[in-house]
């Protein structure tokens, strides 16, 4: 973990089949900070510690972002 006394702090694998910058820039939009860690067994994905904003709104918000990233696939190309 990044930080063990982040009671915010969410574990997610994303989907890296594509630039991962945009992500993060779109959740520190929303107040969130994002770790990228480590790959996992699975092929073009990545795990992330992401601080979320304390708002439980934006936190969705977060949420939201995250599950439309990893829906989406790599890019068309």
């Amino acid at each position: 973990m990044s930080d063990p006394f982040d009671p915010n702090e969410e574990e997610f694998v994303l989907s890296a089949d594509r630039a991962l910058r945009p992500l993060a820039e779109r959740l520190k939009k929303h107040g969130a900070a994002v770790v990228f860690t480590k790959l996992t067994s699975e092929p073009d994905r990545i795990t992330a510690y992401v601080s979320m904003p304390a708002d439980p709104r934006e936190a969705d918000e977060c949420r939201q972002i995250i599950a439309d990233w990893n829906a989406a696939g790599p890019p068309a190309g």
